[in-house]
């Protein structure tokens, strides 16, 4: 059996259409399941910041995310999400952890 950190390794550096042996599928498909992914690790990131951010800056962080910039929105989260590339990194992981698994399912 595979030691789990080869596993986990593979699943950090591989592509995810590699990942899912997806490489045939015709590039208008591959494009859209990516940019599915991209949503919703995008989804998963905005629900974990929400959920981990000073309640007493929940009010000022949901208006910069209605009414804001996006420089004021990177500048608000580089200040307030100082570890932010790395939970875009644990969000993507997991993901395509689950993706994996499901595929290895069917």
């Amino acid at each position: 059996m595979p030691d789990k950190q080869i596993l986990a390794n593979d699943i950090i550096n591989d592509h995810i259409i590699s990942l899912l042996n997806l490489e045939a599928l015709p590039d208008e498909q591959r494009i859209s399941l990516m940019n599915q992914m991209v949503d919703v690790v995008n989804q998963r990131l905005l629900l974990r910041m929400l959920h981990e951010i000073n309640p007493a800056q929940k009010p000022e962080f949901t208006k910069m995310l209605d009414e804001g910039t996006d420089e004021q929105l990177n500048k608000f989260i580089e200040s307030n999400f100082p570890d932010f590339l790395d939970m875009i990194a644990e969000e993507t992981i997991q993901l395509k952890e689950e993706m994996v698994n499901h595929a290895k399912n069917k």
